[in-house]
């Protein structure tokens, strides 16, 4: 039978003080206790582990030779203890999380700064990717808590929406349509379109929306991140339809956006999976994600 924790404790203190009497009292034992426990730890072991000399028990070489791994053993357990502590108060750990680039440049570097702000010692993953794969992702439990845009559902995941837009038309500020109050698929007819590829909620969208006006839709580039169509759009390639959630700052960077009618609303939606419980650390981060939505 292993020794127990206890009894490595009895015996380390046994020999750092040099007596029974001494190792009860640094323990708030008795000394038959303590006695006893001894006993028990050379039964065990199949050794004795101290000689008396001189009024004080003085360890064996096997008492001294084992003292080492005693200590380490004794140190394992502090140490675990600790991290659970830690863990505990939010204060160590790992959250991954995965999501779509719009989310990963606008939503998220707020809130992980706020939820790192007094937790020093946990590490954030970040994995910015498409829809799918977020789902896939969080679906098999290889990441905490997932971001995605809609319209998407699966049903082995769990979500709720967290906040939504409507879709823009980004144009340079000196085009001819950056004074309109509008921009239509009638509108672009004419123009380069930036547009998203079509497994993108918002490419989707878009082609839907011309579609339904009977406009063709014609496509200088494709992309497969709303930053890359800005950079083409500032560039003086096109024209881009885009999602309104990284767009506050454009007219700075001498760009104007546009209401895009008819309406096509997007919604950034979290997700995390439906057969496993959130950790202490999850549910934190989303605390800090409802805070940083939160009008200030």
């Amino acid at each position: 039978m292993p020794l127990k924790l206890r009894e490595l404790e009895v015996l380390r203190t046994i020999m750092e003080t040099g007596s029974v009497t001494n190792a009860a009292q640094s323990l708030h034992v008795t000394q038959p206790a303590i006695s006893k426990t001894l006993q028990q730890i050379e039964d065990q072991l199949g050794f004795d582990c101290f000689v008396r000399q001189q009024g004080q028990l003085v360890p064996t070489p096997e008492a001294r030779a084992l003292l080492p791994e005693i200590l380490k053993a004794l140190a394992a357990v502090d140490a675990m203890e600790r991290f659970a502590a830690n863990l505990r108060t939010l204060q160590s750990g790992r959250l991954s999380v995965a999501a779509v680039p719009s989310i990963i440049h606008t939503l998220l570097p707020r809130a992980v700064r706020r939820f790192l702000k007094e937790r020093r010692d946990v590490e954030v993953s970040l994995l910015s990717t498409t829809n799918t794969e977020v789902i896939r992702l969080v679906a098999d439990n290889q990441v905490d808590l997932g971001f995605i845009l809609t319209p998407t559902d699966d049903s082995h995941t769990l979500s709720r929406d967290i906040y939504s837009s409507e879709l823009i038309c980004v144009v340079p500020m000196k085009h001819r349509l950056a004074g309109a109050k509008t921009a239509r698929p009638h509108d672009l007819r004419n123009e380069r379109l930036i547009v998203l590829a079509p497994d993108r909620p918002v490419g989707a969208l878009t082609r839907r929306a011309f579609e339904d006006s009977e406009v063709p839709l014609s496509i200088a580039v494709q992309v497969t991140q709303s930053t890359a169509a800005l950079e083409l759009v500032r560039a003086g390639v096109g024209v881009a339809v885009l999602d309104g959630f990284a767009m506050d700052d454009l007219e700075a960077t001498g760009l104007v956006a546009l209401p895009f009618r008819p309406v096509m609303h997007i919604t950034a939606r979290l997700i995390w999976p439906r057969h496993h419980p959130l950790s202490l650390l999850a549910e934190a981060f989303l605390a800090e994600i409802d805070a940083t939505l939160k009008p200030e």
